[in-house]
């Protein structure tokens, strides 16, 4: 009888339910360090800023929602390799913060179709548009001496004086659209234009003064992208837009 009650009421494994709790305790310290090594990767609210309003909020959210599960691009914020849950956790952590604009001069620089690929100085990172592949985002550093160079030629233009959006005086537009766009912050001031080249534009210096300026602009600085390392080595796009 004894054996069969014994049999019926099994008495704790004190020594199996210890060692869970120690894995458990254990396996929480090593969510906690992942989540922090995760986190080194994208310390400040700039990199959950996607839609570049300098606010983190819900149209980044729905940015987020719509890559999440999928392959790499700017919202893998841990840089994985995958827009997953630890991605997420990274993403709530900024949840409502505004981006700083402080007294340095900083700005980020669109281009290409829909203006995809993207030089961020503020997070020191670029990120190419693949086309049929996810983007890449990689880290990619300006020096002083090239924000300098930079900086020199807005002054010079007076960038601050133009209009948000530029408007070629040729009628002839490409299909899917170039965008080529700064938005550039500096002593607590944000200016952004944008400008949508036409074909003629592509091709020739612009008789318009201001956009001649601004293509001066533009090649300033692709010539700096292209003088990196970090930028000669990504791969090409797969794919290509109709």
């Amino acid at each position: 009888m004894c054996n069969a009650a014994a049999s019926l009421n099994p008495l704790p494994n004190f020594e199996s339910e210890k060692m869970k709790q120690v894995a458990l305790v254990c396996l929480c310290f090593l969510s906690i360090d992942l989540f922090q090594a995760d986190m080194a990767l994208a310390q400040t609210a700039a990199h959950a800023d996607f839609d570049r309003d300098f606010k983190v909020g819900f149209p980044d959210f729905i940015v987020f929602g719509q890559s999440f599960g999928k392959p790499g691009g700017r919202c893998d914020l841990n840089r994985n390799g995958m827009i997953d849950f630890p991605d997420f956790l990274i993403f709530v952590s900024f949840w409502g913060q505004q981006i700083e604009i402080g007294s340095d001069f900083n700005f980020i620089f669109n281009f290409g179709i829909h203006g995809q690929n993207g030089l961020n100085t503020s997070t020191g990172t670029f990120t190419k548009d693949m086309v049929a592949d996810p983007s890449i985002v990689v880290d990619l550093l300006c020096t002083e001496n090239e924000l300098d160079r930079v900086l020199s030629k807005m002054t010079e233009m007076d960038l601050s004086s133009y209009p948000d959006k530029l408007v070629s005086s040729s009628s002839s537009f490409r299909i899917p659209p170039s965008v080529y766009g700064f938005t550039v912050s500096k002593n607590s001031e944000l200016k952004k234009v944008r400008w949508s080249p036409s074909t003629i534009d592509l091709t020739s210096p612009s008789e318009d003064e201001r956009i001649r300026q601004f293509q001066e602009l533009i090649a300033l600085v692709r010539g700096i992208l292209e003088s990196k390392e970090e930028y000669r080595n990504l791969p090409e796009p797969t794919g290509h837009y109709m």
